[in-house]
């Protein structure tokens, strides 16, 4: 109950603390069960499937993550994969490796992939490697690759380990032959220095900056899982209120011509 010697301004910031309690309980209450719905799946292949029929209820597609149960990921390489058909001819995988992203090279329009790093000869993730071709400083002043030499970029979970971000989408963007695609994706609430250095997190307006300052177009951009009160990203539920926290931002650009 409220104290009636308060002002009547405290009265009102008083009440609608009250009331902010009352919807976390609720966003906590409905998030729980959708929690303990999914810890009830029967084995970690049912929970993965689960996530992408929640993200991706068209798909079919079943990539390595899913495969190897590693659940963090299905989201990821659904969203690549229901973007495919932007990804053709010489394809520059930054950091990637070719294990988790092997449906790329299966691709009929996909010609060649070249896979880059900045320091390493060998990429490795999750137990897997892959020989780096290509190993630059993708955001220093000098191109590190000849001018329109590419077709399709994909800087997935790379950006936000740069020294300089304005100077790297400038030159992956000049690398790219006119008609180019670049794919950016970066985790924007996540785990700080999960790979040193981790300088960066960009939001939907500092996307739209970045493509600016380079002159490309953009062709899409999003953002995927939630961390709302009480929510994980394995929920995916917007909790407590418009909009959320992403686990990810994404951006797909275009270099015009």
């Amino acid at each position: 109950m409220l104290n009636p010697f308060l002002s009547l301004p405290a009265q009102a910031w008083a009440m609608n603390q009250h009331r902010d309690v009352l919807r976390v309980y609720e966003a906590a209450e409905t998030a729980l069960k959708e929690l303990n719905d999914a810890l009830g799946h029967a084995s970690p292949q049912a929970f993965c499937a689960a996530m992408r029929e929640r993200y991706f209820p068209d798909s079919d597609f079943v990539g390595a993550y899913e495969e190897a149960c590693l659940a963090n990921g299905v989201i990821l390489e659904q969203w690549l994969h229901s973007r495919r058909h932007l990804i053709k001819g010489r394809v520059l995988d930054m950091s990637g490796v070719r294990h988790w992203n092997k449906f790329i090279y299966e691709l009929e329009a996909v010609d060649e992939v070249v896979v880059s790093d900045l320091t390493r000869s060998v990429v490795e993730k999750l137990g897997h490697t892959t020989p780096a071709t290509v190993i630059a400083d993708f955001s220093a002043a000098e191109l590190p690759m000849p001018a329109e030499s590419l077709d399709t970029v994909l800087c997935l979970s790379f950006l936000e380990h740069c020294s300089d971000p304005f100077q790297m989408v400038a030159n992956l963007g000049q690398i790219l032959r006119p008609g180019g695609h670049l794919f950016v994706q970066c985790p924007y609430a996540y785990l700080d220095g999960h790979d040193t250095p981790d300088n960066w997190r960009f939001g939907r307006d500092g996307y739209l900056l970045l493509a600016d300052r380079a002159g490309l177009e953009v062709v899409d951009i999003g953002s995927f899982g939630d961390y709302s009160p009480f929510a994980t990203v394995l929920c995916g539920r917007f909790i407590g209120g418009r909009g959320g926290i992403p686990w990810m931002n994404w951006m797909i650009c275009r270099r015009p011509g």
